[in-house]
């Protein structure tokens, strides 16, 4: 089979990992820029891409990822959450999925359901990006409001579906750690270990100093948004806890967009003056990371997460890392290693865990050190240096040479 005829199977329908949103140009981009870097690289390799994924009601900010104008990349989206979907919406899915070659699935319940579609009407071969995203703190927060019925059968069902996906997959991509057993223990073979898509350069890591010049912990919290699911309140009790100890502090914030009225008012009431910094819409280069830089200890406090890009940015400029262990986190930290773990919507024991970093800096060395290490490794020591798309577009043309043998041999 020759190149041009290669090149012209390579028909990817992809599905966005977050939501999709539109742009001033009226364009739509996908919602964060390592999923931009992973379109370019499948239109770079030969790829002709859909893109698919429900559609966000915001415009997105500066940091949301850029598609290059040249690339070939189709649209296929309709509506703000994928579970209202129309019949309509659904027919155009099912359409774009017939029409294409291979489907990769980003991690979620959206893939579960995409899947099942593809099952049922297009019977495309079809690749996953897992992540640990169906782990409890996440289901109980996600059916803390349904009913009775929804809270016992959909976990179930949602379990079951997603071993489907899992085991139907021609490839299944993880992250390492104790997902790769799970879903090998699902499939009965093993999974592929992923380059991640590198949110920080070789030579953005920073050599922090192991003394601090000050007795004052600066502590950061950086998000792209500010609901409940990512703790800002629980953050901010537990930092009004820290004041009445007597812990002195300062707080920085960099968000996509702005607190809420109450976040607002709870953090008013901390009465921390200029030793709070509170920052909307920072690019990495180089605010974001001079910010990191000036900090000392980094919080994620989420009731649910993959593993938040803020992580490899703050570990590459060495901060010390309390978090949840939700989502991924867990399966690539370890506690009291290169992290300090605390429940979610725990913010006495968060307060103590800050506590414990304030009278004790040489504890904040050695974790923001060994986190250091961990995200070091993480991106840049795995056997396989290609990117993500890189890897894709290498699986698509090995199932589409098996392909063309398969009915050669016919």
């Amino acid at each position: 089979m020759d190149e041009r005829s290669l090149r012209h199977q390579l028909s990817i329908l992809v599905l966005a990992r977050g939501c999709l949103a539109r742009c001033d140009s009226g364009n739509l981009v996908p919602g964060s820029p390592g999923e931009a870097a992973f379109i370019n690289d499948l239109v770079r390799g030969g790829a002709q891409v859909t893109l698919c994924g429900p559609l966000s009601t915001k415009r997105p900010s500066a940091a949301l990822g850029q598609i290059h104008r040249d690339v070939s990349v189709r649209i296929v989206s309709s509506c703000t959450k994928w579970r209202y979907l129309s019949p309509r919406a659904v027919f155009r899915l099912v359409k774009a999925m017939r029409e294409a070659d291979y489907l990769y699935l980003w991690t979620g319940s959206f893939a579960v359901y995409v899947a099942a579609l593809n099952h049922f009407f297009a019977q495309k071969p079809y690749a996953v990006y897992e992540q640990p995203w169906m782990d409890a703190t996440y289901l109980a927060t996600y059916l803390e409001r349904q009913g009775p019925i929804v809270r016992w059968l959909l976990p179930r069902s949602m379990r079951r579906a997603r071993e489907r996906m899992i085991r139907g997959a021609s490839h299944v991509y993880v992250h390492g750690g104790k997902l790769r057993e799970e879903c090998r223990a699902i499939r009965g073979e093993e999974v592929l270990d992923v380059v991640p898509l590198t949110p920080v350069r070789r030579t953005d890591f920073y050599e922090r100093a192991p003394t601090f010049p000050s007795q004052v912990r600066r502590i950061a919290f950086v998000g792209g948004v500010v609901g409940r699911g990512k703790g800002v309140e629980v953050l901010l009790d537990a930092l009004r806890d820290l004041k009445s100890r007597g812990v002195p502090f300062e707080f920085r914030s960099a968000t996509k967009v702005p607190f809420t009225e109450s976040q607002t008012k709870q953090l008013a009431g901390l009465e921390l003056g200029d030793a709070a910094q509170i920052h909307v819409g920072l690019k990495w280069d180089p605010d974001l990371r001079d910010l990191l830089r000036q900090s000392d200890i980094l919080v994620v406090a989420s009731w649910s997460e993959g593993f938040p890009r803020v992580i490899y940015e703050a570990g590459s400029q060495g901060l010390a890392l309390v978090t949840t262990p939700v989502g991924g986190i867990p399966y690539a930290l370890k506690d009291n290693h290169d992290a300090l773990f605390v429940a979610p919507g725990g913010a006495s024991a968060l307060a103590d865990a800050l506590e414990r970093l304030a009278r004790q800096p040489t504890l904040v060395h050695q974790l923001g050190r060994n986190l250091q290490r961990t995200v070091w490794s993480l991106l840049f020591e795995a056997s396989d240096f290609e990117s993500h798309g890189q890897q894709v577009i290498h699986w698509a043309q090995s199932v589409a040479r098996q392909r063309a043998l398969d009915t050669d041999r016919a």
